[in-house]
């Protein structure tokens, strides 16, 4: 999610290396897993770290960060052996990296997983583990079929690795009912419930940063409803603006943290309701913590398009951990998952609805007592979203493709 600006708290930036684990005992007799994704973003530090710490696990990193979805995203680095691949662009949206092929031809390793992404990386990675003769796992956050042109143009290399993978490892439950509607076994699907650094996310901050924020962007009201993300219309930003504009005064804020190509549109339409909104440009973690301790509600409205649908929403697993409640639409992962649970932790919204989400931020503000209710019942529920539970995901799925 691009709402962060990406350098970590201790100023750790990515670089073009391999990076050799540090304090890290390999194990040569655990399996060598070969994991290929796009970059390491600061929020899947500790889960890589987690599972190279339980399988001999080198990560490879194909993308350059400049896809939509990651614009301003950038690498980071943690305790395992990662390598960052030379590619250049064929065409928009066409990243190759040939060296991927004689790595996977000629490496030493005993399994292969590989993320959805790359209209390269994933049929070469399939095929080579299939001349090696090397069990492959897909690891997926689709819960939709794409519907443009190239998409449908390249759907059936997808059903195929469907279909043909050794095992595929979800988000959560709506990719396994994806996944079952698309005729994959489901003894052939594992979960790996996303989880965020917990421990970072629910540091108490203390009140006086609190304060210091509230002042600085001269916030006023009582309450605070928060939207974290890409200012772009898959995030539902539009039908947030046209909810707020709908809303009656209620004493509450509306802070928007992140940028994008309809941020001055959003804003127009906003400021023409009785409530007023802050916005402020991307954040590192370490001030979004701060802001998620001072708000209330979290808002994450994301829509169905033709070539997206929410695969988790992390800011979710991070606001919570913060105890805040959480207002998503039915289009958002983690809420078709559990993790938002709706009238216990938030409300859970049909996508592009106005008026319902209108509705849903005006009686979670009016109903103060509902509210705390709720952002104590966040806290909670996320405790058990935890790294280590999604590694375990990957690892029934390694056992199962390893078994004898």
């Amino acid at each position: 999610m691009s709402h962060h600006r990406q350098r970590s708290c201790d100023g750790e930036v990515g670089v073009e290396a391999s990076v050799a684990p540090r304090n890290i005992t390999q194990n040569r007799s655990r399996p060598r897993v070969w994991f290929i994704t796009t970059i390491c973003r600061d929020y899947r530090v500790k889960a890589f770290e987690t599972l190279a710490a339980r399988l001999s696990t080198r990560f490879f990193f194909f993308s350059k960060g400049d896809e939509s979805y990651q614009r301003g995203v950038a690498h980071h680095h943690g305790k395992f052996q990662q390598t960052r691949l030379i590619g250049f662009a064929i065409m928009p949206k066409f990243r190759a990296c040939p060296g991927l092929i004689a790595r996977l031809l000629m490496g030493r390793y005993d399994l292969v997983i590989k993320c959805i992404n790359g209209r390269f990386a994933l049929p070469i990675s399939y095929l080579c583990a299939r001349v090696r003769r090397k069990p492959f796992i897909l690891w997926t956050g689709l819960w939709m079929v794409p519907r443009t042109v190239v998409h449908r143009s390249l759907a059936f290399i997808v059903r195929h690795i469907y279909h043909n993978a050794d095992a595929i490892v979800g988000y959560g439950p709506h990719v396994k009912e994806f996944l079952i509607s698309q005729g994959v076994k489901s003894e052939r699907i594992f979960l790996a419930p996303q989880a965020q650094d917990n421990d970072f996310f629910s540091a108490p901050i203390p009140m006086q940063d609190i304060e210091r924020f509230r002042r600085q962007h001269r916030i006023t009201t009582n309450a605070i409803a928060l939207f974290v993300g890409r200012i772009e219309r898959e995030k539902g930003v539009e039908v947030l603006a046209h909810a707020w504009r709908k809303l009656v005064a209620i004493d509450v804020t509306l802070l928007v943290v992140g940028d994008g190509p309809l941020l001055q549109a959003v804003r127009s339409i906003m400021q023409e309701g009785v409530n007023p909104i802050v916005v402020v440009g991307p954040l590192d973690r370490c001030a979004l913590r701060v802001v998620y301790a001072a708000s209330d509600v979290l808002i994450l409205p994301s829509i169905t398009t033709d070539t997206f649908k929410e695969p988790w929403g992390f800011v979710i697993n991070e606001a919570m951990a913060q105890n805040m409640a959480i207002i998503a639409s039915d289009a958002v992962g983690a809420a078709r998952s559990g993790l938002v649970i709706d009238g216990e932790n938030g409300l859970v919204i049909p996508e592009r609805d106005v008026d319902r989400l209108a509705g849903a931020i005006q009686s979670t503000f009016l109903d103060r007592r509902r509210l705390q209710a709720m952002k104590a019942a966040s806290a909670k529920i996320v405790a058990k979203y935890t790294v280590e539970r999604m590694i375990e995901g990957f690892e029934q799925a390694v056992r199962y493709c390893l078994r004898a």
